[in-house]
């Protein structure tokens, strides 16, 4: 039992490495048009520089603001969220109900 839940742990982790990866090329994959043609937010990036100190801290909320009102974006976050949820059914639910079913342990250990 110990080294089925030794070797439970690491596959966990490398499903969360997938989904994490996958991820990312997904929100990728949805924003990019859309920051691409932001030039109003870019813009207000571009004037922030200079003024001192602060400015990560700004462009983190004009970012996070732009992301949270842009109306143009609804469709890209509906698309994102529903494939993040069939990822992490697909790369992990489905990974980890077929590593701990134990009739199928049970199998291979007779």
């Amino acid at each position: 039992m110990s080294q089925l839940l030794s070797s439970l742990r690491e596959d966990v982790k490398g499903w969360e490495q997938e989904y994490l990866s996958q991820a990312l090329a997904l929100g990728r994959a949805a924003f990019k048009p859309h920051l691409d043609a932001a030039n109003d937010l870019w813009v207000g990036c571009v004037r922030r520089w200079g003024q001192g100190s602060g400015y990560r801290d700004d462009i983190a909320g004009e970012v996070q603001g732009w992301f949270d009102d842009e109306p143009s974006l609804n469709s890209a976050r509906q698309s994102v969220e529903s494939g993040l949820t069939q990822l992490w059914k697909e790369l992990v639910l489905d990974s980890l109900t077929q590593a701990t079913r134990f009739e199928d342990q049970i199998a291979e250990d007779a």
